[in-house]
């Protein structure tokens, strides 16, 4: 594997490959669960910066980068649906970054304004889903991925939004965000899946390339 599409599985994996290690080591010591999470995000920081600095070096050779991680050994990825695949262009570089800066500053902001929670590890625990959520949003190279990290980021905002869940504005906000988000999964699942029926490809790049041929159809997606 070559050190662009490391550094990319890194940052997108470090988020998740947390989570575990935060939860087990909060037996021990909240603070020790805590310093851990921060530190993932740094650690998804430097990675993600580590692959802007690898695709740059490839840019002059193509517009764009496609890396494929998936296992076509296994039947069912051998779907072109759903395919794992990462697009990398100059826009989705720069997001990757800020998704990543702004989740490790909010993680070492949280050290200070979240001590003594009662349930600070699921405030953790769900901050570093959030952030892989978003990674795998702005990185994702079809919709199918798309749509996960959209998943993702949804049910984790609308957890961290009523973390609070006792104090009555927080509750009715969360369910708010949770209706808000769940009526727009509906029609984007809906469009998901005329896309997929009408061009028979979920990709980015091949989308863009025939979306004239839905005619009508695309201004309804």
């Amino acid at each position: 594997m070559e050190p662009l599409a490391q550094s990319l599985a890194l940052s997108l994996l470090i988020p998740f490959a947390a989570i575990p290690l935060v939860i087990l080591s909060s037996r021990m010591s909240k603070r020790a669960a805590e310093s851990l999470a921060i530190a993932a995000g740094l650690i998804t920081l430097g990675f993600t910066l580590t692959t802007a600095y690898f695709y740059y070096g490839e840019l002059h050779e193509r517009p764009y980068v496609i890396v494929d991680y998936t296992p076509y050994n296994y039947p069912f990825f051998q779907v072109p649906l759903f395919a794992t695949k990462f697009l990398l262009d100059p826009l989705s570089i720069l997001m990757a970054i800020i998704v990543s800066f702004i989740s490790s500053l909010v993680l070492i902001y949280s050290k200070g304004y979240m001590h003594g929670d009662k349930r600070l590890i699921r405030y953790y625990v769900f901050l570093l889903l959030f952030t892989g959520g978003m990674l795998i949003l702005v990185l994702g190279g079809n919709f199918y991925l798309l749509y996960i990290g959209w998943e993702i980021v949804g049910i984790c905002s609308c957890m961290l939004i009523g973390h609070w869940y006792e104090r009555p504005e927080a509750s009715k906000a969360g369910i708010k965000a949770f209706i808000t988000t769940r009526l727009g999964d509906v029609f984007f699942l809906a469009a998901i899946c005329l896309i997929a029926l009408h061009l028979g490809s979920l990709d980015f790049l091949y989308f863009a390339k025939h979306a004239h041929t839905l005619g009508a159809l695309l201004t309804l997606i």
